[in-house]
């Protein structure tokens, strides 16, 4: 559709320069390259966006960064924005949560598909999310029976609810195809308002949907976490989980202060705990 939808028009392109681990001497509010990629890549499968605008973001195919090449954040939520705005009212998010791109995987998708089980998939995405994108909370509670798996995206900077649809539709996405098992859910719960195009939830979450709810989250059988990973690999696995700690390593280093407090707070709030002045 050569950068347009429904008539919409094009979306706006704008500059994305990329920064690596290794050579950025600020860290603040990046995100992995190969995420926004992902991102790109599925809305060109999609059509929303040309491969032109796609190259003008820097996410073309035309390079192979570092593996743990970063961009800033703002490229990414200027994406999204841009999306939001194209395509209100449209289940775009849900879309391209579906749109699964091995070829477009990052260090942590790498990583948690050399797993043994979707429970230690799952415990390595929720533990090393900022490899990914640091403005994700994912975290996991479970009884005898029963896994919720909570979702928060830092809205306030500027992530509109397209964003969480992805993740969420993503997340479930990606359970189905590294167990290649239908994982169903026993509720699925957005914090946001009912949508237009509630129907579309239904296909990919099932009916049991609620919304306008206190939090994101999926329910589901504890058992399904028990399923194998197709394309487990301990080799890979091992190899991948090191230079993972080392890029979490550096993460760490050169993250400022008061983005780890302000981290550390928002886990500690989810937690339930009390928060410390330590």
């Amino acid at each position: 559709m050569d950068g347009t939808f429904a008539g919409i028009g094009p979306l706006v392109s704008v500059d994305c320069p990329v920064v690596t681990a290794m050579h950025t001497p600020e860290y603040e509010g990046s995100v992995s390259r190969a995420a926004a990629k992902d991102l790109t890549d599925s809305c060109l499968a999609l059509g929303l966006i040309s491969g032109q605008q796609r190259n003008d973001w820097g996410l073309g195919d035309s390079e192979t960064p570092h593996p743990n090449a970063r961009i800033p954040e703002s490229t990414m939520i200027s994406l999204w924005q841009t999306l939001a705005a194209n395509m209100q009212g449209q289940d775009i998010g849900l879309k391209i949560g579906r749109t699964i791109n091995p070829a477009a995987k990052g260090l942590l998708a790498s990583w948690i598909s050399q797993t043994g089980n979707l429970r230690e998939a799952l415990v390595i995405f929720t533990k090393n999310i900022a490899l990914m994108n640091p403005s994700e909370n994912w975290t996991v509670s479970e009884d005898a029976d029963t896994c919720r798996l909570n979702f928060a995206l830092d809205k306030n900077k500027g992530y509109p609810d397209m964003a969480i649809e992805r993740s969420m539709s993503a997340m479930l996405s990606w359970a189905r195809a590294l167990s290649n098992h239908p994982f169903p859910l026993k509720k699925a719960c957005f914090r946001f308002p009912k949508p237009d195009y509630a129907e579309s939830f239904i296909e990919i979450f099932g009916d049991q949907l609620e919304f306008d709810a206190p939090d994101n989250y999926l329910l589901f059988d504890s058992r399904l976490l028990g399923l194998a990973v197709v394309s487990s690999n301990e080799l890979l696995k091992t190899l991948l989980a090191k230079e993972a700690r080392q890029s979490l390593r550096t993460l760490s280093h050169t993250t400022p202060i008061v983005l780890k407090v302000k981290a550390g707070i928002r886990e500690t709030l989810r937690s339930g705990k009390t928060i410390s002045i330590d």
